[in-house]
C-alpha cells in the first residue's frame, strides 16, 4: 500500500520500484515483538532503526517545529539562495 511502481499487464502483477511510506515507518518503529529479527530491509545500511513510537514522534515534532519556525521567517515573494 502506497508503494510506487508499475502494473505488468502480461503477468498481472505489480512491480514495486520504491518502498511505501508505511514500510519505512514500520522499520523505523522497530519490530512488533521484542527479539523479532524480521526487518524488511527498506532502510539502507547504517541507517537508524528501531526508534520506537516515542523517539520517532519526538524527532517528527522537532522537524515540524523547525519547519514552522523557518517558514515564518520568509516574506512572501522573497527568494533566498
Amino acid at each position: 500500500m502506497g508503494a510506487s511502481g508499475d502494473w505488468d499487464e502480461a503477468q498481472n502483477t505489480f512491480q514495486v520500484e520504491a518502498p511505501s511510506w508505511i514500510s519505512v515507518v514500520a522499520e523505523l518503529l522497530g519490530p512488533e515483538l521484542a527479539g523479532d529479527p524480521s526487518a524488511s530491509g527498506v532502510l539502507g545500511e547504517g541507517e537508524v532503526r528501531d526508534l520506537g513510537p516515542f523517539r520517532l514522534g519526538f524527532l517528527e515534532a522537532l522537524v515540524v517545529a523547525a519547519d514552522r519556525r523557518a517558514s515564518g521567517r520568509v516574506a512572501v515573494g522573497e527568494v533566498h539562495g
